[in-house]
């Protein structure tokens, strides 16, 4: 569905503009690119399969529409930084309202939204928490996770937004309510980490950094407490004791990648799941890694995991040098925590990293925009009665 949304809207932005598009590329796109080709490369040509060709398929349309496609709507539109906040904050607004219509459906009428949307969702198994109380909400997807990494991509710039325009700081609890019912560790655990890069890089103080942390704890220890061990405890405590898919899909990948540094091409893995559930003398428990990081691995080989972790640090270095406005700490805040949930997600396919990425390689022309908007505003004539 979201790339079917993002063609089109391609497809309108090229028609609107009497079918021509100002495109933006960089040496660095050459990082993002490797992984493609290699993955291509490394397909068993004689035994190719229709798995395969979806699988390479679908990482080249996610690239070119959410990234490329991304970079190309923001350089022939017209929004300004403040427009994209609102935009981001409404967008919060209406996944928090989902969760929330989620969570009183399941736990007060048995049902999910994905059980009655008019389009199929593959749902994963209904979880509770709470002592088996309350169901998770899925809000709009088939897992709360998934959910949780919208607000990822949403919550610092929508939030950024509200905290300038006090007329909305209304919402915040009810969007941050909305986030933490997801009760997803992952986003969760990344939350914390990204929390703390960005306190200890922006004061430079390890003991702030600390302090900081203990003095947030010792306000809300009680209900921190109650929201660990009954929400995130338990989720927390499978993956340590090795009774998790996640870990059984690492010790069953680890040894294929071991045996195949150059990678296996796309769809390989998949396919060898759904044919026999064996690749060579491995046997496998997912067709998938659940790891955007080794999924890549896998697919083209230590080189492409080493050109797209390139490709990533080259972004947060070029945000870097850029300064620290408020909408750019924003946006690449967002980047680090979809990063780190990437590492127990492999869903390439969500548009949330690709299009955030391409929103900061285009942020210093979105904000010469702004101010050139804001400059004309100041220099119109106030006409009076």
């Amino acid at each position: 569905m979201p790339l079917v949304i993002g063609a089109l809207a391609l497809a309108y932005l090229f028609c609107a503009n009497r079918f021509r598009l100002t495109l933006h590329a960089s040496g660095k796109d050459w990082f993002l690119l490797v992984p493609l080709i290699l993955g291509m490369v490394g397909l068993d040509y004689f035994n190719i399969q229709l798995t395969h060709f979806h699988h390479s398929m679908l990482w080249v349309a996610t690239i070119f529409i959410f990234y490329f496609g991304t970079k190309a709507i923001v350089i022939n539109s017209k929004f300004s930084l403040n427009d994209l906040g609102g935009a981001f904050f409404l967008a919060s607004c209406i996944a928090s309202l989902g969760v929330i219509i989620d969570f009183v459906a399941i736990n007060f009428y048995g049902f999910y939204l994905s059980d009655v949307l008019p389009y199929q969702i593959s749902e994963m198994e209904a979880t509770t928490n709470f002592s088996g109380s309350l169901f998770r909400a899925r809000g709009f997807a088939a897992e709360p996770g998934f959910t949780a990494m919208v607000y990822e991509f949403l919550l610092p710039l929508g939030l950024l937004y509200c905290f300038k325009h006090r007329q909305y700081w209304m919402f915040i609890p009810f969007i941050m309510f909305s986030y933490f019912i997801l009760t997803s560790g992952a986003s969760l655990g990344g939350l914390l980490v990204a929390l703390a890069v960005f306190v200890l890089g922006l004061t430079r103080k390890i003991f702030f950094t600390l302090g900081f942390f203990i003095v947030i704890g010792f306000l809300f220890s009680e209900q921190i407490y109650f929201y660990f061990e009954q929400a995130i405890g338990p989720k927390v405590l499978i993956v340590l004791t090795g009774d998790s898919l996640r870990v059984r899909l690492l010790e069953s990948l680890l040894p294929v990648l071991l045996d195949n540094p150059t990678g296996v091409g796309f769809g390989a893995i998949s396919h060898a799941f759904e044919t026999n559930g064996y690749f060579g003398q491995h046997r496998l428990v997912g067709g998938g890694a659940l790891n955007l990081y080794l999924e890549i691995a896998l697919i083209s080989g230590v080189v492409g995991l080493v050109s797209f972790l390139t490709f990533l640090v080259s972004v947060f270095y070029r945000s870097m040098k850029l300064g620290n406005r408020t909408e750019l700490v924003a946006l690449r805040f967002s980047l680090l925590w979809l990063c780190i949930h990437h590492v127990f997600l492999s869903e390439y396919y969500f548009p949330m990293l690709w299009v955030n990425i391409a929103l900061i390689e285009t942020y210093s022309l979105v904000e010469s925009r702004s101010g050139n908007l804001m400059a004309r505003r100041f220099c119109e004539p106030k006409i009076g009665i």
